[in-house]
């Protein structure tokens, strides 16, 4: 697991029982369109999200370039290329591309911007899996954490079995395999800092024992209502932790 961004990198010992960790989970936050900054202020100077939402621009990419529904699986695929050189794609036979296929050699150029996934998927007669990303979860930064925000969707996918991944060492600088429930007890235990949606997606991967069954979760879930967390402060104005919408004082929180 990366130590920035909600991506699954690496390939598990042969010897090593995973618990679902061998599951990708990605995020589509597309950082230049999908910010929520707090640009707009409303009438007392509360902080709002701009009055584009990133559901906004992703649903006129859909509408023009015919992928309805799809706009942000191929960021997931995209970000996932890039940051943890895994590429969900698959050929005509519906095979998952594994190491040596030539469509593998182009990831700086997709991340620089010089070629777009679907145009190198396309270049080598092979298919985004979009239809293999079951959307997990959603999440918007509290209001006031940072000067930019972000709208992400975390996505799921199994880690395909034929690929060696390693992290970007830009956007990700380390990755390890580790259980769910292992990456838990570390973060009780101040040993790994996770942010609270990470920590949300592996209680959810912790409760099943195999791929297959998360994999068959996350697809139940179907459209996952939106997570906006609120900053608790101290009587002097500093943050003293986060509040979740099922907390008691959530809605007493601006």
């Amino acid at each position: 697991m990366p130590v920035h961004r909600a991506h699954a990198v690496g390939r598990p010992p042969p010897d090593l029982e995973i618990d679902a960790a061998d599951v990708l989970a990605d995020q589509a936050d597309r950082e230049d369109e999908q910010a929520a900054q707090d640009e707009h202020e409303g009438e007392e100077g509360e902080d709002a999200l701009p009055l584009r939402t990133a559901e906004d621009t992703a649903d006129e990419q859909n509408d023009a370039e015919g992928e309805a529904g799809e706009g942000y699986q191929v960021e997931a695929v995209r970000e996932c290329y890039e940051e943890a050189g895994v590429l969900l794609a698959v050929d005509d036979s519906g095979q998952m591309v594994s190491d040596g296929h030539p469509a593998l050699s182009h990831r700086d150029a997709v991340h620089d911007g010089d070629v777009d996934v679907r145009a190198l998927s396309a270049d080598h007669g092979l298919r985004l899996a979009t239809d293999a990303l079951p959307w997990m979860s959603h999440w918007i930064t509290p209001k006031g954490e940072t000067a930019r925000r972000f709208d992400t969707r975390f996505f799921m996918a199994a880690s395909p079995a034929g690929q060696t991944s390693h992290h970007d060492d830009n956007e990700t600088v380390a990755s390890m395999w580790v259980r769910p429930a292992d990456a838990l007890e570390r973060f009780e235990a101040g040993e790994l800092q996770l942010m609270p949606p990470t920590v949300t997606n592996l209680r959810f991967l912790d409760a099943h024992a195999s791929v297959a069954s998360a994999m068959d979760a996350a697809w139940a879930v179907g459209t996952p209502p939106c997570i906006l967390p609120k900053i608790r402060l101290t009587s002097e104005g500093r943050m003293a932790g986060i509040a979740m919408p099922a907390d008691p004082d959530y809605d007493s929180l601006p």
